[in-house]
């Protein structure tokens, strides 16, 4: 084991003193003071200056948002009621195709039903003059005869 005294002497002596403070003056203190006080008062300002101009931009930033959102919505009623009236304009003009088309398609029938009725109609003419020949050949001779 190593014992410490024994090395001790073999060692530099270091003298251990204590160093004198010096005081800071009280006028440099309130000086310092004061300095620093309208230092931070001037910080103080500054931010509180800083914070208004955030202020306004948030308010201006929001203004602008809320001008942005009415456009947005304005234009997206116009344009919801413009699809509105092509909607209602593009179902009316189907409508009206259809009701063309329709009309037409009856009109026909009823075209081709009148047909019908004109050819039955020459049908049953021509059925009576053909049934009316001999009647009317007898007739013919019998005004022949009284003529003659």
């Amino acid at each position: 084991m190593i014992l410490l005294s024994n090395h001790s002497s073999s060692l530099p002596k270091k003298k251990i003193q204590i160093k004198p403070i010096e005081l800071v003056s009280e006028s440099v203190a309130s000086t310092t003071k004061e300095d620093t006080y309208g230092t931070l008062t001037e910080k103080i300002a500054e931010k509180e200056k800083e914070l208004e101009e955030l202020n306004q931009r948030i308010i201006a930033n929001r203004q602008s948002a809320e001008n942005d959102i009415l456009s947005l919505r304005e234009e997206w009623q116009n344009e919801k009621e413009q699809l509105i009236q092509e909607a209602q304009q593009q179902g009316y003009q189907q409508g009206f195709e259809q009701g063309k088309k329709d009309s037409i398609e009856q009109y026909l029938h009823l075209i081709n039903e009148a047909k019908l009725v004109i050819e039955q109609a020459n049908d049953d003419v021509q059925k009576k003059i053909e049934q009316s020949d001999e009647v009317i050949l007898q007739i013919a001779m019998h005004v022949a005869e009284k003529v003659l």
